[in-house]
């Protein structure tokens, strides 16, 4: 696999935590179409199918729990903080950074 991302990797272990594709859109903050959307590209790049698509929702193949084991170890559990910077112009008009 070349160029895996971790939005790909995240959203394949929430559809394995999660079980349906819906559950783990909720469970990232994102629609069920942009899960579908990563999960086909990470099936396309790596050349298999991860999940079988059943009615009780989503099991992972073979495949798929080799990658997922991969993606466990690799992905951070939660995304790193990221520290909002907000700019605005003092009376003379020089931009000042708040933290």
């Amino acid at each position: 696999m070349r160029h895996v991302t971790l939005r790909q990797l995240r959203a394949l272990l929430a559809i394995q935590t999660q079980g349906k594709i819906v559950n783990a859109a909720k469970a990232l903050g994102l629609t069920a179409p942009a899960i579908t959307l990563q999960l086909k590209q990470l099936e396309e790049d790596a050349g298999v199918v991860l999940f079988d698509r059943t009615t009780q929702g989503m099991r992972p193949t073979a495949a798929g729990l080799a990658v997922i084991g991969a993606a466990s170890s690799s992905a951070p559990s939660r995304p790193p903080s990221i520290s909002r910077r907000s700019s605005s112009p003092d009376s003379c008009g020089n931009t000042r950074t708040s933290t």
